[in-house]
């Protein structure tokens, strides 16, 4: 009985560090980033959630450079200027935007992105 007491204590007490780090803002899916990507975008998601900023937006900006297999300083750099972006877009709506309005204000603020096909360069990794 005591061992079976130990092994839930221990159960726990993982289960309550992943949850503790989950909500200091350290989201699991920045794992896929390359690692010296890592702890920037997870600094600059955090940041912008305390400026009430979307996260979101900028999650799935580096994991797009990920999935593209973009360097580690290329993501940083994306995410970046989208949330400097979304900084603007918010300036510009008010800070009753909702998440998507200033995604979209972020977007519009932009200059379109060259498709590969046409000979430009993507503005994102």
């Amino acid at each position: 009985m005591r061992r079976h007491c130990s092994w839930i204590a221990s159960a726990c007490a993982l289960a309550a560090a992943l949850v503790a780090g989950t909500a200091a803002g350290q989201d699991p899916r920045l794992t896929r980033l390359p690692p010296e990507a890592q702890a920037p975008v997870g600094a600059l998601v955090d940041s912008a959630r305390a400026a009430g900023l979307p996260a979101e937006p900028l999650v799935q900006r580096a994991l797009e450079g990920a999935t593209k297999q973009a360097p580690g300083d290329l993501i940083v750099a994306a995410v970046q200027r989208l949330a400097a972006d979304l900084g603007r877009a918010r300036d510009a709506l008010g800070s009753t935007a909702s998440p998507a309005e200033l995604s979209a204000g972020a977007a519009a603020g932009r200059p379109p992105r060259s498709s590969p096909s046409s000979g430009g360069h993507a503005d994102s990794p």
